[in-house]
């Protein structure tokens, strides 16, 4: 069984007084499209992490039987508190889990299947790269789950991969393009 995180809590300070994840992009709430991609593709289950915000953008969230919703009252303490609310409500069965950032709409279903796939081949860390610059969603196996609970902050993963990981290289930008200021949703 293949997990995703989905890390929706965050406060999106850069992006202004307005939150960036039920904002359109593409026509579509940047939430509904981070979510539609992961639904969509080969992975089993989301756990969807909120925090800021929470009631606005569980709005925004279609109900399905996939997706099961996590508030993370420390949000404020940065994204190693999402993380962890997430793996506490991951499923036994799961064998890698991905770590999703709810601002990448273009991540679509054939990044994240072409990703189990290299997964399912390897069972190591799998890092996407848009040329040389590293990007997400990184899964991992199940067996990183208690390195993460040694996190602080707003450390995500990175002290974890360091040299311990498989690259896979794509051709568009998709894995490196978020969503931080106004000006990305050109």
């Amino acid at each position: 069984m293949i997990s995703a995180i989905l890390l929706a809590a965050g406060q999106s300070k850069r992006f202004g007084n307005h939150n960036k994840l039920i904002t359109k992009y593409r026509n579509k709430n940047l939430i509904y499209s981070s979510l539609t991609n992961i639904v969509n593709s080969n992975i089993d289950n989301v756990i969807v992490v909120l925090g800021h915000d929470q009631a606005l953008i569980k709005k925004k969230i279609k109900k399905n039987k996939k997706i099961k919703l996590v508030i993370n009252k420390k949000f404020r303490s940065g994204m190693a508190s999402s993380i962890k609310s997430g793996l506490k409500k991951i499923n036994v069965k799961t064998i890698g889990f991905f770590v999703c950032l709810a601002d990448m709409p273009k991540v679509n279903k054939n990044i994240y299947n072409r990703i189990i796939k290299s997964f399912n081949k390897k069972n190591k860390i799998i890092v996407p790269y848009f040329i040389k610059k590293r990007g997400n969603p990184v899964i991992f196996p199940i067996k990183y789950k208690k390195n993460f609970f040694k996190l602080k902050g707003d450390n995500g993963a990175k002290k974890l991969i360091k040299n311990n990981y498989q690259k896979i290289i794509f051709k568009n930008n998709a894995v490196v393009f978020d969503i931080d200021y106004k000006k990305d949703l050109k």
